[in-house]
């Protein structure tokens, strides 16, 4: 740089502390106070924006945090409304399960026999068979043949499968079924014969007999032909004749019998667990327990038995 660039800087430079000097000798003087006045005068309005835009931008976002925390507020309000809906759908459901409970347990009490209850798992009305399915099965003490009864002790069927769990009951309604009936007024005993969906069929009672349309029909206690045992518990309704076919030359006669128990929608069964006939014709024997031939006589620990697959409903 040239001498003369030198030179000048220092001229500036000189000039600006010489100005400043003055300045702060003169700063309480009244033209500078007058000066500073004018100039905080004239930025007052620019200071004021420039605080109340600061003041409006520290709102805006004050408000949006606000919003933010009313929309988890509503939020969470929401799913506890939701919450709550869906508890009291529940409570209609819960009182009548209770109910249900009670009434069951009250009719246990009120039976003749001691008996398990059960729920209906599997029915079907519309099909070639009067079958349903429950569960309960040997877990709970259930065996082959089992009596099962309605919720007023009026007779349902009979077990003729059952697994760990689950149990086949057969109705009386099937064309298979067969129970030994005794006309409660004459004590006339005749076989009842199921019909699926029309009324049960009571034949070869005697013709001189004098059954009569009203009158109640029980299960006899007594074996079927050769049997030995009995396959139901005598005195257990079947239901009431509604209609007698009777002929001058008939040997023996018939009845129509409709069945005291519901059988169509039923939820609940009660099967009779201190009365053991023989096993049904065609029932599936209940499984037993193998012997293991490597097993030793060292006593294994304790297991809770496994649990036998439902089987699927047969269309």
């Amino acid at each position: 740089m040239s001498d003369r660039g030198l030179r000048g800087q220092a001229i500036t430079f000189a000039l600006l502390v010489a100005t400043c000097l003055l300045l702060l000798a003169f700063s309480d003087t009244k033209p500078i106070q007058d000066v500073r006045g004018g100039v905080n005068f004239a930025l007052t309005p620019i200071r004021e924006t420039l605080t109340g835009g600061t003041r409006a931008i520290g709102s805006v976002f004050d408000a949006v945090a606000e919003i933010d925390q009313l929309r988890r507020e509503t939020i969470a309000q929401r799913e506890l409304i939701a919450r709550y809906e869906e508890q009291l759908l529940q409570l209609p459901v819960l009182q009548t399960e209770n109910q249900r409970l009670a009434e069951a347990l009250g009719n246990r009490r009120t039976l003749p026999h001691r008996t398990i209850v059960a729920d209906v798992i599997y029915s079907d009305p519309s099909g070639p068979e009067r079958l349903i399915i429950i569960d309960r099965g040997t877990d709970d003490g259930l065996f082959d043949g089992a009596t099962v009864l309605s919720a007023g002790g009026s007779l349902v069927g009979a077990i003729t499968e059952l697994g760990g769990n689950w149990a086949t009951v057969r109705l009386i309604t099937d064309p298979r079924s067969l129970v030994i009936g005794r006309d409660v007024r004459t004590r006339v005993t005749g076989e009842v014969h199921g019909n699926l969906s029309a009324p049960l069929e009571m034949k070869n009672v005697p013709a001189r007999e004098d059954i009569a349309v009203g009158d109640v029909v029980v299960t006899a206690g007594v074996g079927i032909r050769q049997e030995a045992r009995p396959r139901f518990p005598g005195g257990i309704t079947i239901g009431t004749i509604v209609e007698v076919d009777r002929t001058a030359v008939d040997i023996t006669i018939a009845a129509r019998i409709e069945p005291a128990a519901h059988l169509d929608g039923m939820e609940q069964v009660f099967v009779v667990t201190d009365f053991r006939p023989d096993p049904l014709p065609g029932a599936t024997p209940t499984p037993r327990p193998t012997a293991d031939p490597d097993a030793t006589d060292r006593p294994e620990p304790t297991q809770r038995p496994r649990r036998t697959p439902r089987p699927t409903p047969r269309r």
